[in-house]
């Protein structure tokens, strides 16, 4: 479903976000290779400034939602006319799932544990307290968030992570919630041109004294020294050879792995392995099975297989835990890995 997200931008981001859409790096975005998924998925990415007002529209990986009392007020009204379908599955809300996995990890055996001292949030009252964005609603993908977040404070202190690397971070939810939680350093961001257009927008309005490096600016090797001076780096992937080895203390991708197809998987495998610190973490949840196609794109009919994260060329690292999500699994019809390693060199 396509969405609309608008934000105030000043002079100053005006300029550099033209500059980025005007750069050949930005032009020549179609030469990227992309998954049937992604090939449709940017084609309806769009964006329009009018004054200083700059809005953008798309699908896949606009999960911060704008506060709107109307959509609010139908999408509880078509939740209520759901119970009497009874043909239709149905899931336990991310509410209850978020504090049933919190509660049941506490007290069962699993591979997977959470350290209470280090949870920010036991359950959803506890996440409105501390939910910094009063812009946005508390959404599915916000709970999922605080989720990973619990989970990963559980194994190390995340505010102690200098340096950190997602690929695909979409809206940002993730990045923002880690960044005014814990305050790490830097953040670099991979993500495909169109993608970065939200991605970029986003975190100026949620942290607008940031420094920012746009990928179009990004034209030298990135070391310590670069990322001391940036709040967050903004790649494309054919910027990623920039990277120095052995720079960032967590690396993290959730979900878009299975929006690859497996040699771009493994491409960024490599990439993460090179770049992480001896010692540094990484962490993973995708589908165990996912076809990387969007249903309404017109080379659906192209014979397409799907990424099997079996496939994935995880290294030789230290797995600190990989299993099946109980939480994912009370939310959604296919289940999900989770994995956590601890990078060895």
């Amino acid at each position: 479903m396509v969405q609309i997200v608008n934000f105030k931008i000043n002079e100053s981001f005006k300029k550099k976000f033209l500059s980025f859409i005007s750069s050949n790096l930005f032009q020549k975005r179609k030469k990227i290779f992309k998954s049937n998924y992604w090939e449709y998925h940017t084609e309806i990415i769009k964006y329009t400034i009018r004054d200083n007002i700059l809005s953008i529209t798309g699908d896949s990986g606009f999960y911060y939602e704008e506060k709107n009392f109307i959509k609010k007020i139908k999408k509880k009204l078509k939740n209520f006319l759901n119970i009497f379908n009874f043909s239709q599955v149905r899931y336990t809300s991310y509410v209850k799932a978020f504090e049933k996995a919190i509660s049941l990890r506490k007290n069962l055996k699993h591979q997977v544990q959470f350290n209470k001292s280090n949870l920010l949030a036991n359950n959803i009252k506890e996440i409105k307290k501390i939910f910094p964005f009063t812009k946005f609603e508390i959404n599915d993908h916000v709970i999922r968030s605080y989720y990973n977040i619990n989970l990963l404070n559980s194994y190390f202190e995340i505010k102690d992570k200098e340096f950190i690397l997602e690929i695909g971070p979409g809206g940002c939810n993730l990045v923002s919630l880690l960044k005014h939680h814990f305050s790490n350093k830097c953040f670099v961001l991979v993500d495909l041109p169109e993608t970065l257009i939200l991605s970029i927008s986003t975190i100026n309005e949620l942290f607008p004294q940031s420094k920012i490096l746009f990928p179009n600016e990004c034209d030298n090797k990135i070391n310590t020294q670069l990322l001391e001076k940036y709040d967050f780096i903004f790649l494309t992937p054919d910027k990623i050879n920039l990277l120095e080895d052995n720079l960032i203390d967590l690396s993290i991708n959730t979900n878009s792995f299975g929006e690859m197809q497996i040699d771009q998987v493994n491409k960024y495998l490599k990439l993460i392995q090179r770049v992480s610190k001896n010692g540094s973490f990484f962490f993973n949840t995708n589908r165990i099975e996912k076809y990387a196609i969007a249903n309404k794109h017109e080379n659906n009919n192209v014979e397409t297989p799907p990424t099997r994260y079996i496939d994935y060329n995880f290294f030789n690292n230290d797995v600190k835990f990989y299993e099946i999500c109980d939480f994912k699994i009370e939310v959604q019809r296919n289940p999900v890995f989770t994995r956590l390693e601890k990078v060895i060199k």
